[in-house]
This record gives C-alpha cells, sequence and structure tokens, in this order.
C-alpha cells in the first residue's frame, strides 16, 4: 500500500491535471514517482497563439516548493533540447496551486 506522503502527493497532482484539462489542456500523467510528473499539450488555437507543449512538476509538501539540483538540471535539460515549458505546481499554505514558470528562472 502506498504510504501517505506518496498518496498526498498523487493527490495534488490530480488537482494540477484538473485545473490544465479544464483549460482545454491534453494532460497526461506518469505514474509513480518519476520526473516529472505531468504533460500538458496546448490545443491548436493556443500553440497557433504561442504556447508550447510543457512538462510540470508538482510539489505538495510545503518543505519541497523548489526542484533539487539535479531536477533543475534535468528541466533546464529538457527545456533546451526539446523547446518546450517547463513548469512548478507548488500547493500553498491555504492549499491552492501556484504555478512557476521555469523557464524564466534560467
Amino acid at each position: 500500500m502506498p504510504n501517505k506522503n506518496y498518496i498526498k502527493g498523487r493527490s495534488f497532482e490530480y488537482r494540477v491535471m484538473k485545473y490544465y484539462e479544464n483549460q482545454g489542456y491534453f494532460v497526461r500523467r506518469q505514474a509513480g514517482s518519476k520526473f516529472p510528473d505531468l504533460l500538458i499539450v496546448p490545443t491548436a488555437k493556443k500553440q497557433h497563439l504561442g504556447e508550447k507543449i510543457a512538462f510540470i512538476e508538482c510539489k505538495s509538501s510545503q518543505n519541497t516548493q523548489r526542484l533539487s539540483r539535479p531536477e533543475m538540471e534535468e528541466a533546464k535539460r529538457i527545456m533546451i533540447n526539446y523547446k518546450v515549458g517547463f513548469f512548478l505546481a507548488v500547493r500553498t499554505e491555504k492549499g491552492h496551486i501556484k504555478i512557476i514558470n521555469l523557464e524564466e528562472t534560467i
């Protein structure tokens, strides 16, 4: 049986998935604890307006609201090699979803 932290993280990933699905994105989740957690694909219309395919890493714990150094290096590699976006989704103290665009941090 999965541990409590895994269940909490998975639940947050599903919330983020629903958030993007409600905005019209095609969303896929990687099962297990694989990096990155989600893949989002904008509609053709959104792509025409400049949006691109992106990956999202979700962090539900208040203690880990940033990427580790190896995760950040991998995110940079993915963004550069595949010309995709990369976001970090974190849970705020009030339980809301905060999206951070990692392209702005490199």
